[in-house]
């Protein structure tokens, strides 16, 4: 005959059980949550609109018979690089503001500063605003129409 068994379980090994299964489902759910990526990252609207046709772009202009170029690097929404091109030592030395001009209208751009609302340094106000407008030329030119 069989002979039937009683199994004794203590309070002190049912709550360890239980803790032991209320750890498992904790870490079930982290690894469940960092394993499947998160909807509201990965699911980007493609609404965003391209403003600009990516690549170099290049512009010319004078100054006092000398020409110069202003080279912007761009990509679809936003400028990423502006630099003065064919800059000779004559007009470097009449014209010394033209590259710190042109890196400080870099810097502000790839902040995000609306063209139309750069800050200028002061003393350099009508340099920034002739390569402003040449800028502006540009991007009329890249921009996507």
């Amino acid at each position: 005959m069989a002979k039937s068994r009683l199994m004794l379980l203590s309070l002190k090994d049912i709550i360890y059980t239980l803790i032991f299964i209320l750890i498992a489902i904790i870490f079930a759910v982290i690894l469940f949550c960092i394993i499947l990526p998160s909807t509201k990252n990965s699911a980007k609207p493609e609404t965003e609109e391209t403003l600009y046709t990516p690549g170099k772009y290049t512009s010319c202009f004078s100054i006092n018979n000398s020409n110069m170029s202003v080279e912007l690097t761009i990509d679809k929404n936003s400028i990423n690089s502006v630099e003065i091109l064919d800059m000779d030592e004559n007009t470097m030395a009449s014209y010394p503001l033209i590259p710190s001009c042109a890196k400080n209208i870099e810097k502000q751009l790839q902040e995000g500063v609306d063209i139309n609302e750069l800050k200028s340094e002061p003393g350099s106000v009508y340099t920034q605003l002739m390569l402003t407008h040449v800028i502006k030329g540009i991007l009329e030119k890249a921009s996507v129409r």
